[in-house]
């Protein structure tokens, strides 16, 4: 069924500053880590980077090292209690941000849709068990977790559809 069936056809429409400025999303804190990454050779496919392209030049370990040195950093010792997702080109590069995480000693899983135990490590995120997800293409939409504190954009995209659905895994509101 379409959804105006379900709910309603409206005229309202609302942006990401818009709601955060009528206190239905949480304000955001946006840091940008610069790398000596060139990214010009990475192909386009009139929606996004052509993925092969990308992992070839995002999966890089200085790279993946810095993303986890700037959490370890801010989120580790100043704000402990706070989680988030990784967001990864694929799902070699989640179980690698994963591991380079749980070395910097976060709670850290990668998920995807082949992972049996996603499930389980959802739930086990949902709880508080564990600090951070990695993921490629798991999570991005329809999924609400509010407790979710941190994006982390290991994944450039031109697709400005998929940046605010992945963004918006972190706007919910949330005590504290």
């Amino acid at each position: 069924q379409r959804l105006e069936a379900i709910f309603g056809s409206y005229e309202e429409k609302l942006d990401l500053k818009e709601a955060i400025e009528a206190d239905l999303l949480c304000p955001i804190r946006a840091f940008r880590l610069e790398s000596s990454l060139d990214l010009s050779e990475v192909r386009f496919n009139g929606k996004d980077y052509v993925s092969a392209d990308l992992e070839r030049r995002i999966r890089v370990s200085s790279r993946n090292e810095l993303i986890a040195d700037v959490l370890h950093t801010y989120f580790f010792e100043r704000l402990p209690g706070k989680s988030g997702l990784v967001f990864c080109v694929n799902v070699a590069h989640t179980r690698e941000m994963a591991s380079i995480l749980r070395n910097r000693g976060f709670t850290a899983e990668s998920v995807d849709g082949s992972d049996p135990r996603r499930q389980e490590k959802i739930r086990q995120y949902m709880e508080g068990e564990i600090q951070f997800l990695c993921t490629c293409s798991l999570l991005t939409e329809g999924w609400d977790a509010p407790r979710t504190s941190v994006i982390v954009m290991a994944r450039p995209t031109l697709s400005r559809v998929l940046y605010m659905q992945q963004l918006g895994r972190g706007t919910r509101k949330w005590p504290g």
